[in-house]
């Protein structure tokens, strides 16, 4: 399965807005196999919210600080989601991207 090329946009946008925010592990859904790592930015009341499908591993801390990730295609159409530094990675089939999700905290951070 290929990536659609809106799909790899909205992937690309997402990794580099995310930088330098604030990741915490959201929600997991295990009957969906579906994880929302929510995406903050201190001073701001901002949020994105990466989620992703199709989960198969893990291997994260619960949050970190300066986010830096980075995707690349894992074969098989699998994604594989990374930061380095945070010694994040996630294998899963699908992302997507979501702006301003609730709860909108609008003190600064």
């Amino acid at each position: 399965m290929v990536m659609q090329e809106s799909r790899v946009a909205d992937l690309n946008a997402a990794v580099a807005r995310a930088r330098g925010g604030v990741a915490i592990l959201w929600e997991y859904a295990a009957s969906l196999s579906e994880l929302t790592i929510r995406i903050t930015w201190r001073g701001t009341s901002e949020n994105l919210h990466i989620v992703c499908n199709g989960c198969t591993r893990l291997e994260a801390d619960a949050g970190w600080n300066d986010v830096n990730l980075e995707w690349e295609h894992a074969g098989s159409g699998a994604i594989r989601l990374i930061d380095r530094q945070a010694h994040f990675l996630l294998l899963c089939a699908q992302v997507r991207v979501f702006d301003n999700i609730e709860p909108i905290y609008w003190e600064d951070r």
